[in-house]
C-alpha cells in the first residue's frame, strides 16, 4: 500500500466506493443469495459442527443427570447409605 502512487490509491478508493454503492442497492434476498454463494459451504460446516457438538453436550448433560439421579446424595452425605 505504501508503494502505490496517489493515482493508484485514488482508483482503488473509487472502486471500493463503487462496490459499496452497488451493495447498498441490493435488497435482502439478493444480499443473502450473494453471501450464501460466497460462504455457503463454510456455513454448512458450521451448522453440522454445531449440531454435532450440541448433540454431544446434550448427551453428556443427560448422562450426568441420570447418573446423579441414581445416587441418593443426601443419604451419602449423612452416611446412611
Amino acid at each position: 500500500m505504501g508503494s502505490e502512487s496517489p493515482t493508484q490509491h485514488y482508483f482503488r478508493v473509487a472502486h471500493v466506493i463503487h462496490l459499496m454503492d452497488v451493495v447498498k442497492r441490493w435488497d435482502e434476498r439478493t444480499l443473502v443469495g450473494k453471501m450464501e454463494l460466497t460462504v455457503g459451504r463454510d456455513l454448512q460446516y458450521v451448522r453440522i459442527n454445531g449440531t454435532l457438538v450440541g448433540g454431544l453436550v446434550g448427551l453428556l448433560i443427560h448422562a450426568a443427570t441420570q447418573l446423579a439421579a441414581g445416587f441418593d446424595l443426601l443419604a451419602i452425605l449423612h452416611g446412611t447409605n
